[in-house]
C-alpha cells in the first residue's frame, strides 16, 4: 500500500472446491468494509481477474464495467492474479479513493512482482500446513491403531474411529453402522451430530450408507439437503449438514458395515482424503470384527453359565408348579427378555393353558390350539418367530399385543419324545432379532425344561397314584373297621372329588322297598350339592342305564345328550361331562356313583378305574352291612379286580405256548376284545404281504350286530372266567370259529401299501398308532377300507417285530360307543 500510494490493499484466496474467491487479508482504512464483503459472486474487477488470470488496471473505476455500487467512492484500481505456475492461488488488489488518483503501468508491474512473491509464500505455507497435517494424520492413525488393538468393546471401538476421523479431516460428524445379517445396517454410534429418532436401521441399498454397502464403493453427496439418495433431509436441515461421504466396511468377502462422514459446509473430498477414509474403513472393519468375535465369545460364555445355572435350578425340584416357575425365571435370564410365558398343551380339550409367566402377558387363557402363534408351535412341534406379532394374521391376540406394546414373538416347543407338551414364549416391547446362537441356546434350555417337566409329571403321577392307593386303603380300612355305611359313603364321594378334581360326586343307593335309587351322599361345589331330585327310577336316564346294564356310562355333553335326564339342570349349572359307575355286586347293582365336571374332555381310563374301585368298595361296604359274614370273600374278589395290570402278562403267557400264526392271532384278538382284557367291541388283524406290497386282512373277532353283542356280553357277564382260560379255550377251538360277517369283512381287505391315502397304510408305513375320532369325515379314512368299519371312532396300532412292521391291529367300540382314550391306545 505504501509502495503504490493507495488507501487500501487486499489479498483474496481462490477456493478450488467452491470455485470462488474468499477473504484472505486486507489493510487500510477500509479493511472492515472489504472484509464484510462477499466474494462468492462473479461481479467486479476481482472476479474478472480471477476468471481471466490477467492483471487489470482501471483508471476510472466508476465509469468502468466493473464498478460495484458498494464501492461508489473508489476512483482507481489495479489488480493482478496470484499464480504459482499455472495454478491460481488468489488475487492481489489495490484501490484508491483519492480524487484524480491514477495508477501507472509501473505500479501494475510492482504489484505483479509482489504477487509472484506472495504466491511463493502462500505455496510454502500450504506445503508446510500439509506436512504438519500429514504428520498429525499419521500420528492420529498410529494412535487409533494402538487403540483398536487394545479395545474390544464394539461401542468403544466405534467411538474411537469417529473421533479420529474428526481429528484428521475437516468434517463435523460421522456415523458408524454395523451389518450382521447381510440385509440391514444398524447404527452403532454417532459423533458430532445427533441421532434421527427412529432411524437407527437401514436396509442394504437404502440411503448413502446402504448404497455404499450394496455397491462396496465410496458414495459421495455434495448436498444431502437436495440429494434424493439421502433418506433424512429433514434431519440434515436440522443438523445443518451439507456434504456427506459413505464408505463400506469390508472383511474378506463380507460387508460388515459402513462409515458415514458429514460436513456442515460444502466440501469436495479429494483423493488424499478418500484414501485416508479408506484406511479408516479398513481399520474399522478389522477392529469391529475383532470386537464382535470377542463379544461373541464373552456372550457365549455368559450364555453357557446362565444355561448351566438355569438347568441346575429347574432340575433341583419335582413339584410341577415350582418347576414351571423356575423354567420361566431361567428362560428370562438366558434370553435377557422380561416377558416370558410357559404354556401347557391340553390336547384333550384343544387348549393351551398358562403354566407360568413373567412380565406382561397378552390374552386370556386358556387359548385355543387352533388360530394362535403358540398353537402353530404346539401343532407343528417347530419354533415360530414373528418380528411384528401385533400385525401377524396368525396371532389371535394381536389387538391385545398392540395395546400392551408387544412387538415380537418367539415360541419354542417343549417336547417329550416326539410330543409337544408345552410352548415357551418370549415377547419384546421393541424390535428384536434372535441370532442363531441365541435360538440354539434357548432351544437347549427348552429341551432341558422338557426333561424337568417330564420328571415332575412322573413324580406327580406317582404321588397321585400313591394318593389314590392311600384313599383306597383308607376306604378299605373304614369298611373293615366300621359298619357305619354313611361314614363310608361320605368318605368315598369326598375322596373322589379330591383325587379326580371333580365338581360333583354323588352316591345313589338302591332302595328295594321303594324300587328306586336314593341319594345318600354328595360332595363337591356347594351350588351343586342339592340334587335336582332325591330319588331316581332305575329305568330312566344314564343312571338307570348304568344301574340296569352294570356298565359304566359316560356322557361328554350332558346338556345336549338326550340320554341324560337332567339336561336343563346341566346347562344351567355348567356341567360339561358326567360318568356313572354302577355299585356292582356280581350280577346285580346296589346303587350308582355319579360324578361330574364343569370342563369338557371326558374321563380318562385311570379315572374310570379309580371310580370303579371306589364304587366297588362302596358296593362291598353296602353288602357287608347286609351280609357281614361274606366280608372276607368280597374283599378277596375286590383285590382280584384290582389286578388289571396282569392282563398283558396273561396274554403273553398264552402266546408263548404256541408257535402257530393263527393261534397267536386268535390269542391277540381274544385278549383285545374280551371284557377282562382290553375290552374293545371288535378287533381285526391285517398282515403285511411284502411280496405283493399290500396289507392283507387275516382275522376279525367281534359281534356282527348290536343284538349279537348284547348276547355275547350277557353270557360273559353271567359266567365270569379268567382271561387266560378264555384265551386258551378260544385258541383251542380256532378251527371251529364261526364265519362271522366281521371276520369275512376282515379277510376281504386287500389294501395297497403304495399310492394310497389310508390310515391303515400310514400305520404300517410309519410304524405308529393312530386314533381316528371322526372317521366319517376324516380325509385320511378311505371309504373302501377303513370306511367299511361303519364307525365314528376307531384305533389302529402297528405290529412290530425286531424293528419291522409286520401287520396292523384295528379296534373299535361300535356297539357300546365307548370313546377310545389315550390310555386305551397306549395299552393297545
Amino acid at each position: 500500500m505504501r509502495l503504490l500510494g493507495s488507501q487500501h490493499s487486499q489479498i483474496l484466496l481462490w477456493d478450488d472446491e467452491t470455485q470462488c474467491l474468499r477473504y484472505g487479508a486486507a489493510v487500510g482504512t477500509e479493511a472492515a468494509r472489504v472484509k464484510a464483503q462477499s466474494f462468492a459472486g462473479s461481479r467486479g474487477v476481482n472476479a474478472a481477474v480471477a476468471r481471466t488470470r490477467e492483471p487489470l488496471l482501471v483508471d476510472d473505476y466508476q465509469a468502468s464495467p466493473y464498478a460495484l455500487p458498494e464501492f461508489s467512492d473508489v476512483v482507481a484500481t489495479i489488480t493482478t492474479p496470484v499464480l504459482f505456475g499455472e495454478r491460481l492461488l488468489g488475487i492481489l488488489h489495490v484501490h484508491s479513493t483519492e480524487p484524480g488518483k491514477r495508477f501507472s503501468p509501473a505500479d501494475l508491474r510492482k504489484l505483479e512482482m509482489l504477487a509472484t512473491q506472495a504466491a511463493i509464500a502462500i505455496e510454502n505455507a500450504r506445503l508446510h500446513s500439509a506436512t504438519v497435517r500429514r504428520g498429525e494424520q499419521l500420528a492420529t492413525l498410529n494412535e487409533l491403531t494402538g487403540t483398536l488393538t487394545t479395545v474390544l468393546d464394539p461401542p468403544a471401538v466405534a467411538e474411537a474411529i469417529l473421533k479420529a476421523v474428526q481429528v484428521l479431516l475437516p468434517v463435523h460428524g460421522g456415523q458408524l453402522w454395523e451389518c450382521r445379517d447381510g440385509k440391514t445396517l444398524a447404527l452403532i454410534t454417532t459423533g458430532g451430530v445427533g441421532t434421527f429418532p427412529g432411524q437407527t436401521r437401514l436396509d442394504i441399498g437404502a440411503g448413502l450408507v446402504g448404497l455404499a454397502a450394496a455397491a462396496r464403493e465410496v458414495v459421495y453427496s455434495a448436498d444431502v439437503r437436495t440429494d434424493p439418495r439421502f433418506v433424512n433431509q429433514t434431519w440434515a436441515a436440522v443438523e445443518g449438514l451439507v456434504s456427506a461421504i459413505a464408505l463400506p466396511l469390508v472383511k474378506g468377502d463380507r460387508v460388515t458395515g459402513a462409515l458415514a462422514v458429514l460436513t456442515r459446509t460444502a466440501h469436495n473430498f479429494g483423493a488424499e482424503e478418500i484414501a485416508l477414509l479408506r484406511a479408516f474403513a479398513a481399520h474399522a472393519a478389522i477392529a469391529l470384527e475383532n470386537a464382535r468375535l470377542h463379544e461373541a465369545v464373552l456372550q457365549r460364555n455368559r450364555d453357557l453359565e446362565e444355561l448351566l445355572t438355569a438347568a441346575r435350578s429347574v432340575m433341583s425340584g419335582l413339584d410341577l408348579s415350582t418347576m414351571l416357575e423356575r423354567i420361566v425365571d431361567g428362560a428370562a435370564v438366558i434370553a435377557g427378555i422380561p416377558n416370558v410365558k410357559l404354556l401347557l398343551v391340553d390336547r384333550e380339550e384343544g387348549f393351551l393353558r398358562l403354566g407360568a409367566f413373567r412380565g406382561a402377558t397378552a390374552g386370556t387363557f386358556p387359548l385355543p390350539l387352533e388360530g394362535s402363534l403358540s398353537g402353530v408351535v404346539a401343532n407343528t412341534g417347530k419354533p415360530v418367530f414373528s418380528p411384528d406379532c401385533a400385525h401377524d394374521a396368525r396371532n389371535t391376540v394381536a389387538e391385545l399385543d398392540r395395546e400392551r406394546g408387544i412387538v415380537t414373538y418367539l415360541g419354542l416347543p417343549i417336547k417329550i419324545r416326539e410330543e409337544t407338551v408345552g410352548v415357551l414364549t418370549f415377547n419384546t416391547l421393541a424390535p428384536h432379532d434372535y441370532s442363531s446362537e441365541e435360538q440354539a441356546c434357548l432351544a437347549t434350555f427348552a429341551a432341558q425344561a422338557a426333561i424337568a417337566i417330564e420328571n415332575a409329571r412322573l413324580y406327580d403321577e406317582a404321588r397321585e397314584r400313591g394318593a389314590r392307593f392311600r384313599a383306597l386303603s383308607e376306604l378299605s380300612r373304614k369298611m373293615t373297621a366300621s359298619l357305619d355305611l354313611q361314614q363310608v359313603f361320605d368318605y368315598a364321594v369326598q375322596a373322589a372329588v379330591d383325587l379326580l378334581n371333580l365338581a360333583l360326586a354323588r352316591l345313589w343307593v338302591w332302595q328295594e322297598a321303594d324300587g328306586c335309587l336314593r341319594v345318600f351322599a354328595s360332595a363337591g361345589d356347594a351350588d351343586l350339592l342339592q340334587p335336582p331330585r332325591e330319588t331316581f327310577p332305575p329305568s330312566e336316564g344314564v343312571m338307570g342305564a348304568a344301574f340296569e346294564s352294570l356298565e359304566i356310562v359316560t356322557v361328554a355333553d350332558p346338556g345336549e345328550d338326550p340320554r341324560y335326564a337332567e339336561r336343563e339342570w346341566a346347562l344351567r349349572m355348567g356341567v360339561r361331562s358326567v360318568a356313572v359307575v354302577p355299585l356292582r355286586l356280581g350280577d346285580r347293582a346296589v346303587g350308582v356313583l355319579s360324578v361330574a365336571r364343569r370342563r369338557s374332555g371326558g374321563f380318562r381310563a385311570d379315572d374310570i378305574e379309580l371310580l370303579t374301585a371306589f364304587a366297588q368298595h362302596v358296593a362291598i361296604a353296602t353288602e357287608n352291612a347286609r351280609l357281614f359274614r361274606e366280608k372276607e370273600r368280597l374283599a378277596v374278589e375286590e383285590l382280584l379286580r384290582l389286578r388289571k395290570l396282569s392282563i398283558l402278562s396273561e396274554i403273553g403267557s398264552v402266546m408263548q405256548g404256541t408257535m402257530q400264526v393263527d393261534a397267536l392271532l386268535q390269542v391277540v384278538l381274544t385278549g383285545v376284545t374280551y371284557g377282562a382284557g382290553l375290552g374293545f367291541n371288535r378287533a381285526m388283524l391285517l398282515l403285511v404281504d411284502e411280496a405283493r406290497q399290500i396289507l392283507r386282512g387275516r382275522m376279525g373277532v367281534g359281534p356282527g350286530s348290536g343284538d349279537e353283542a348284547a348276547a355275547v356280553w350277557g353270557a360273559l357277564t353271567s359266567t365270569p372266567r379268567p382271561l387266560a382260560d378264555v384265551i386258551a379255550e378260544r385258541t383251542a377251538r380256532r378251527n371251529e370259529r364261526e364265519d362271522s360277517a366281521f371276520d369275512r369283512l376282515a379277510r376281504s381287505l386287500r389294501i395297497p401299501l403304495r399310492g394310497t391315502e389310508s390310515v391303515l397304510v400310514r400305520t404300517a408305513l410309519e410304524g405308529r398308532p393312530y386314533r381316528i375320532t371322526d372317521a366319517r369325515r376324516d380325509a385320511r379314512v378311505h371309504p373302501d377300507w377303513e370306511g367299511r368299519l361303519d364307525v365314528d371312532e376307531f384305533a389302529c396300532a402297528p405290529l412290530v417285530a425286531k424293528g419291522k412292521v409286520v401287520g396292523v391291529l384295528v379296534v373299535d367300540n361300535k356297539f357300546n360307543g365307548k370313546p377310545i382314550t389315550d390310555e386305551d391306545l397306549e395299552f393297545l
